[in-house]
């Protein structure tokens, strides 16, 4: 639900391509979203408009035990989700320094 919502209000609110960023520290998924304003202007993409969308989003990050927060700043909206991480099954804790090497680096590293 948060995800949908804060994605549906950027496709409807913007303009041009939405750049999408994860990534994950420590126990916290960050999701950051962010556009240019559309027609409407930022009063709606940062959903202080009509639509309802982003206050869902919000109350249901909550929910999960996350926050979800947008600013507006030089005529660009971004949105960053911010929720606790599950751990995978038959993990026990945080991921060792292995896990968080990126793709590349545990390439150079075998």
């Amino acid at each position: 639900q948060v995800l949908a919502n804060v994605v549906a209000n950027a496709a409807e609110h913007g303009v041009g391509p939405v750049e999408v960023s994860t990534r994950r520290e420590g126990r916290v998924v960050t999701l950051q979203l962010s556009n240019r304003d559309g027609p409407s202007g930022a009063h709606l993409a940062a959903g202080k408009g009509r639509g309802r969308g982003i206050a869902i989003a919000k109350r249901a990050a909550r929910e999960l035990g996350g926050r979800l927060t947008v600013e507006h700043v030089d005529g660009s909206t971004k949105a960053v989700v911010e929720l606790p991480a599950d751990e995978a099954p038959g993990a026990g804790g945080d991921a060792g320094p292995a896990d968080r090497a990126s793709p590349a680096d545990r390439r150079r590293a075998a």
